[in-house]
């Protein structure tokens, strides 16, 4: 404020009256996995989310203090509904993938025997081209919502 002429000019601030202190060069640690589960295992219950939002999340006490935290178990929780019904859906997929790759076997098995026809075949392949795009989709889905979930949890 002085270099930028806000305040008069010699008179002296509260500021200026103040001792400076020279705080020395120290070099800064990080808890060790190990260290920081014996702070969890020691804190208090209501702590818990605190401890573990500001160390997996790098946010500082003054953001936690102002965080909603009705609004982030909430995001947490949908978070996680949203990742079991992803991982289901990958599940199906691959068990739909699983059953057109058979069908189109047998329709090549019945083809090369001269029971079926190549329309069989080429019917059947372009399902199991299908299932394995479904498939793919829902593995996709399924990181997008690991990841989101992650992030909900401040990682």
């Amino acid at each position: 404020a002085l270099e930028q002429n806000y305040l008069p000019a010699g008179r002296p601030t509260a500021s200026s009256q103040l001792r400076k202190v020279k705080v020395p060069d120290s070099e800064i640690s990080i808890f060790t996995p190990e260290d920081f589960a014996r702070i969890i295992h020691a804190a208090p219950d209501r702590l818990i989310p605190l401890l573990a939002i500001s160390a997996f999340a790098g946010i500082r006490s003054a953001e936690i203090a102002r965080l909603d935290w009705s609004a982030v178990g909430r995001e947490v929780v949908a978070a996680a509904i949203r990742v079991r019904s992803a991982a289901q859906q990958v599940r199906m997929s691959t068990e739909a993938v699983a059953a057109a790759e058979e069908m189109m076997t047998l329709a090549r098995q019945r083809t090369a025997s001269g029971v079926g026809v190549v329309l069989e075949y080429l019917l059947a392949r372009e399902e199991f081209t299908r299932a394995r795009r479904a498939q793919i989709q829902s593995i996709t889905g399924c990181n997008a919502a690991q990841h989101a979930l992650l992030r909900a949890v401040g990682r």
